[in-house]
């Protein structure tokens, strides 16, 4: 293999799964492939409060009081509301989240933000898993606007059961905070951007929104947009330990560029038995990433992540007759192949689930300002068309009475 495989891929958008697991194909992202990935850093934080309203601020950040008290961690499943998987039947509230928190950003910035791809963690995780298990899903990718909007095809039919309740009720426990957990509608996410060079140099980025459980500190301002990832902590409820799960564990922790991973060790009868912490850096670098046996390791995960953004990116921007802007939809699947196509019938998503239509407004009006703040630039004549700030206030809170009045049809008492 060598570099001019990812073009083939690109061409083909299909990339065959046994390729993606064979050694050879190790070897050549290791030995030969010249991507390079850069640190990553927040590129913002978000806080989603009792209210659903979202503010770039911290103030919905839970600090971690690890506590020895024995708690059964099932408590309460039957009457937890979790509303993420409600409220996205008639409104994308996860996605809708980091949206609003993405126009927050460019409305204070007077700009696009900076990216190419913009994702949650839950959507890319599986895609992140490929080479190390036989993993099956489908992701809507929207391109709109020239970024990439990825998003994982949703099963509306999960509930909370004994042993789902147990991770909502240890974060809960871990931040001292009520047992049994309610909902919930307090979270804290932060994006992270992750850099990288592809094979013609060409630098890219994705834009990951990552669920935050815990954080060491409240003080946020010791913190430079490297340093602070290392503040947060990814909680998990286990019972068995086993090794996927706690790779899976680690890729999550890898997506957030955070080091700190603490589960809670439950018995049979979900009673909590201790806490244990794990060092995700010294855990990502133990294992030789050229052995048959395990390429899982933060050198082969970097390869990994150029390659395979690498290959969407430019597989999706290579497609002919797509509009300037878009949205423009495809599907990648993964079963035998992983593969991008044009997204047809059942599996097309519901009209502007990923790119709502008040984020396709919002970056019309920004495009307008944009070009009327390099228009004075040149000039010195400020455009009497320009939208005023106060307009972008009233429009912003718009979109979020719009987020909470579709959740608040489907019954749900705010």
């Amino acid at each position: 293999m060598d570099s001019h495989i990812l073009d083939e891929f690109v061409s083909k958008r299909k990339i065959s799964k046994d390729t993606i697991r064979s050694k050879e194909f190790a070897s050549f992202l290791l030995n030969s492939y010249p991507g390079q990935k850069f640190k990553p850093f927040e590129e913002l934080h978000y806080s989603r409060d009792n209210s659903l309203r979202i503010t770039n601020t911290s103030i919905s950040a839970q600090a971690y009081c690890p506590s020895d008290e024995t708690v059964d961690l099932s408590l309460g499943y039957k009457t937890y509301h979790n509303y993420s998987k409600h409220a996205n039947k008639d409104v994308a509230s996860i996605q809708c989240s980091k949206l609003l928190a993405v126009k927050e950003w460019e409305q204070s910035q007077r700009r696009r933000i900076d990216c190419d791809i913009i994702a949650s963690r839950r959507s890319i995780l599986e895609l992140m898993s490929v080479p190390f298990y036989n993993t099956r899903f489908l992701l809507n990718i929207v391109y709109y606007d020239d970024q990439i909007f990825i998003e994982r095809v949703k099963n509306d039919n999960q509930k909370v059961d004994p042993a789902g309740m147990c991770g909502y009720n240890f974060e809960a426990h871990a931040t001292l905070n009520p047992v049994p957990a309610r909902d919930n509608k307090q979270k804290f996410n932060c994006m992270v951007n992750h850099e990288f060079k592809s094979v013609t140099d060409e630098k890219y980025s994705v834009l990951v929104s990552c669920e935050v459980d815990a954080v060491e500190d409240t003080q946020f301002e010791k913190y430079d947009k490297y340093s602070i990832l290392d503040n947060y902590i990814e909680l998990k409820a286990w019972g068995l330990v086993n090794r996927r799960k706690l790779q899976t564990a680690l890729i999550q922790c890898y997506l957030a560029g955070g080091n700190r991973l603490v589960y809670g060790k439950r018995d049979d009868e979900f009673m909590l038995e201790g806490i244990h912490e794990v060092d995700v850096n010294e855990k990502l670098g133990l294992e030789d990433p050229t052995t048959e046996e395990s390429r899982f390791h933060k050198e082969f995960l970097d390869k990994w992540f150029s390659f395979v953004f690498t290959f969407i990116i430019e597989a999706v921007r290579d497609y002919e007759n797509k509009p300037k802007y878009g949205p423009f939809h495809l599907t990648m699947k993964c079963d035998d192949n992983l593969t991008i196509e044009r997204t047809q019938g059942k599996f097309l998503p519901r009209k502007n689930y990923i790119t709502p239509d008040w984020f396709q407004s919002w970056r019309r009006l920004l495009r307008k300002q944009v070009n009327a703040d390099k228009m004075k630039a040149l000039t010195g004549v400020e455009d009497e068309k320009t939208p005023s700030k106060k307009k972008h206030s009233i429009e912003s809170t718009l979109a979020e009475d719009q987020l909470i009045a579709g959740i608040e049809k489907l019954g749900i008492k705010m």
